[in-house]
C-alpha cells in the first residue's frame, strides 16, 4: 500500500477544485524587454494573478522584482517592483509600480495582493498592495492601475495612487471600493 503525507492529500483535494487564480510561476525574464530600467535579471515576486475582467476577457498579472539601473534612484538598497500584464492576444505590458513616479522614494519588499475592483460605472481598476520600506520606516503601499482610454493599455494611475496612499483607514476591499467610487475620476 502506498501512503502519502497528510499535506499532499489535502493539497491534492483542494487543487482539484476549479481555482482560476492559481497560476504556475513562469520565467519572468521573457518580459525583460518591457523593463529597460532593470540592471539585473527579473525575479518572480510570488505567483501570477489571473484576473477575470468579466465580459471583456481576463488578464494575467505577473509580479516582478528587480534592481534598477544605476542612477535611476537615490534610494537605499534600491529594489523596484513591477508587473507584466498579459491580456488575451496582445503583447505583454511591463509597468514599474514601486520605484518610479509617486513611489520613487521607497524600496520594494514584495507584493501582498492584486485585486480587480470594478466601479459601478463598469470601469475596471486593478488594486495592487506592496510591502515597502524607506530608510526610516516600513509599511504597505497601494498602487492603482487603470486602462488608458486611448491606447487601451494598462497604466499606473499616479493621481489615484498618491491619493489612496494618503488615506489610513482603508484596510478592506469594500472600503477601498467605496473610496474609489467617491474619488476616481470618470473616464
Amino acid at each position: 500500500m502506498i501512503t502519502f503525507p497528510f499535506y499532499i492529500l489535502i493539497s491534492a483535494s483542494v487543487c482539484s477544485a476549479n481555482f482560476s487564480f492559481i497560476q504556475p510561476i513562469v520565467d519572468v525574464n521573457q518580459f525583460r524587454t518591457e523593463f529597460t530600467e532593470s540592471q539585473s535579471a527579473l525575479l518572480p515576486d510570488g505567483r501570477p494573478y489571473d484576473i477575470n475582467l468579466n465580459d471583456i476577457g481576463h488578464i494575467v498579472v505577473h509580479p516582478i522584482i528587480f534592481v534598477p539601473q544605476p542612477g535611476l534612484t537615490a534610494g537605499f538598497k534600491p529594489r523596484w517592483c513591477g508587473v507584466a500584464i498579459v491580456e488575451n492576444k496582445r503583447p505583454p505590458i511591463g509597468l514599474v509600480t514601486i520605484g518610479g513616479g509617486p513611489t520613487d522614494t521607497v524600496t520594494c519588499d514584495g507584493i501582498l495582493n492584486a485585486r480587480l475592483i470594478t466601479l459601478h460605472k463598469g470601469r475596471p481598476l486593478i488594486y495592487l498592495l506592496y510591502r515597502t520600506a524607506s530608510p526610516n520606516a516600513s509599511g504597505k503601499t497601494p498602487v492603482i492601475l487603470r486602462r488608458d482610454r486611448e491606447s487601451h493599455k494598462w497604466v499606473v494611475d499616479e493621481q489615484l495612487t498618491v491619493e489612496i496612499g494618503e488615506v489610513e483607514d482603508l484596510q478592506t476591499l469594500p472600503r477601498i471600493r467605496q473610496w474609489l467610487e467617491r474619488n476616481a475620476r470618470p473616464e
